[in-house]
C-alpha cells in the first residue's frame, strides 16, 4: 500500500504541471498549523523539531529570522514565497517537512474519526 508522502513524492517527480509556486504555497498551507495566514516561530519550531530533529533553536531561530524579513515576528506567506524562490534548495527540506506534517495530521483525524470527545 502506498502512504500519502509516497503519493505526494511520486506526484512531484513525474507531474511537470506542479509549479514550484503551487508547491511552495502546498508547503505554506501545511506549516500553518492553526490556518491563520502565517507562520509564527513556535509553528516553525514545533514542525522542524518533529521533523528533524538534529535542528537546534538556535538554527530554527536564524532560519526563522531570514525568511521574516520584514522582522514582525510572522512569516506571512509572501516572505515565505520570495525565501523560497530566492532559496530553492531549501524547497525540497520544507516539502519534505509539510508531507510529514499533512501525513501525520491524515493519520491523527483517521485515528480520531468516530469518537466522541
Amino acid at each position: 500500500m502506498i502512504d500519502f508522502k509516497d503519493f505526494v513524492i511520486a506526484l512531484a517527480v513525474i507531474s511537470d504541471k506542479i509549479s514550484n509556486s503551487q508547491t511552495i504555497q502546498f508547503i505554506f498551507r501545511v506549516l500553518d498549523e492553526n490556518y491563520d495566514n502565517k507562520i509564527t516561530r513556535h509553528e516553525l519550531k514545533h514542525l522542524l523539531a518533529y521533523s528533524w530533529a538534529e535542528m537546534s533553536n538556535e538554527q530554527v531561530d536564524e532560519m526563522f529570522d531570514r525568511i521574516d524579513t520584514n522582522k514582525n515576528d510572522i512569516i506571512e506567506e509572501a516572505e515565505f514565497v520570495d525565501f523560497l524562490n530566492k532559496h530553492p534548495e531549501y524547497i525540497s527540506l520544507f516539502e519534505m517537512i509539510a508531507t510529514s506534517s499533512y501525513d501525520e495530521m491524515l493519520t491523527d483525524e483517521v485515528l480520531h474519526s468516530g469518537r466522541d470527545d
